[in-house]
């Protein structure tokens, strides 16, 4: 009898335990949403030269080419082995 009863409350003390961490994690996430919304909406309220959007924009296209390229080369290499 005793037996269960200290089962018992250990269990109900993990769960409350557990319970916590996960109030604690969601807490952290919101916070991280949170943080990302307002850093987004700060970003865009940020005017950009239009030329330096343009070599963004050309330094992205070419980032991804090389991807691209790469990722080629892999797949090449894998079926010639």
């Amino acid at each position: 009898m005793q037996l269960q009863m200290i089962q018992q409350n250990r269990t109900k003390s993990l769960e409350l335990s557990l319970s916590k961490s996960n109030h604690r994690r969601r807490l952290s996430m919101e916070r991280v949403q949170h943080m990302t919304k307002s850093a987004i909406r700060r970003a865009s309220q940020i005017e950009v030269n239009p030329q330096a959007k343009r070599n963004l924009q050309e330094l992205f296209v070419n980032f991804t080419l090389i991807l691209i390229c790469l990722l080629l080369i892999y797949i090449i290499v894998l079926l010639s082995s």
